[in-house]
């Protein structure tokens, strides 16, 4: 079973040749793990021992590309406009525009 794959490397930058074959490696390996945890087949306790196999099986390469780019760039701020705005709550207008 399946709830859908997670890309690790979701980044808002320009998909990087030698990020892209590692990241779908790397991708089912966090989507098994994540539904692991979901359906009880493994708990959070794990995973810091999930995160430090996922960056020994490329993962590392793949924030150090990433990291490399986004200095390239100038560091830009991807943040959301709507990131820092305070709520009163997750109800009427915020969440269906009335």
């Amino acid at each position: 079973m399946s709830i859908g794959i997670i890309y690790p490397a979701n980044v808002m930058m320009p998909p990087q040749p030698g990020a892209i074959s590692l990241d779908i490696d790397l991708a089912l390996d966090v989507t098994k793990y994540y539904n692991d945890v979901v359906l009880g087949n493994d708990t959070l306790d794990n995973f810091d021992s999930f995160r430090d196999k996922w960056l020994r099986n490329g993962g590392q390469e793949v924030l150090d590309i990433y990291n490399a780019l986004y200095k390239e760039l100038g560091s830009p701020d991807f943040s959301h406009p709507e990131a820092n705005k305070v709520r009163e709550g997750f109800a009427g207008e915020f969440l269906y525009g009335n």
